[in-house]
């Protein structure tokens, strides 16, 4: 992963998602073990993985980042942060782009990122300050306008080209 902090922005290319934690629907989740509600619904949401040098500088510049349990004894973990998509007051530009189409997604039809194969992930993101529950103020990413790349459904373009039959 690539970034650069402007003033209140930060452009992050070639991020991953942290498998699982897709929310683009912003459907509400609890956690099956113990009940707790993990999103509210409405909430879109998702973690980008940042490798241990990039979570010490978004740490350093105040952002909200948490941090994986490590998975071998003596590795250094790798963090998170975590990505805001708020239709609230400025909704942000989605661009999804799959055989060279690129078509913009709008808070109706942006659930669809949930369930296709991401390729890459370039987006811009503004630091909105927000109080956490720990009293401290951080910088909370909210996204301003994101490019994501999606494998083709090959079933789809197979039968492109067949009529389709309008009344169903």
């Amino acid at each position: 992963m690539y970034y650069d902090f402007g003033y209140k922005t930060v452009d992050l290319e070639n991020c991953v998602i942290v498998n699982g934690t897709r929310n683009f629907g912003g459907r509400e989740r609890t956690d099956r073990r113990t009940g707790r509600v993990m999103n509210n619904e409405g909430r879109r949401n998702f973690l980008i993985e940042l490798d241990p040098e990039a979570y010490e500088e978004f740490q350093e510049k105040g952002w909200n980042v948490g941090r994986f349990a490590p998975r071998e004894d003596g590795e250094e973990p790798n963090g998170f942060l975590r990505v805001t998509l708020s239709y609230f007051k400025v909704p942000p530009i989605v661009h999804m782009i799959s055989e060279g189409n690129d078509t913009l997604l709008d808070e109706g039809r942006v659930h669809i990122l949930d369930n296709v194969n991401i390729l890459n992930l370039d987006m811009r993101c503004t630091a909105v300050n927000k109080q956490n529950r720990d009293g401290e103020w951080k910088k909370y990413a909210f996204v301003d306008e994101m490019w994501v790349t999606v494998t083709p459904d090959r079933f789809a373009t197979k039968y492109a080209n067949l009529n389709h039959d309008e009344d169903e």
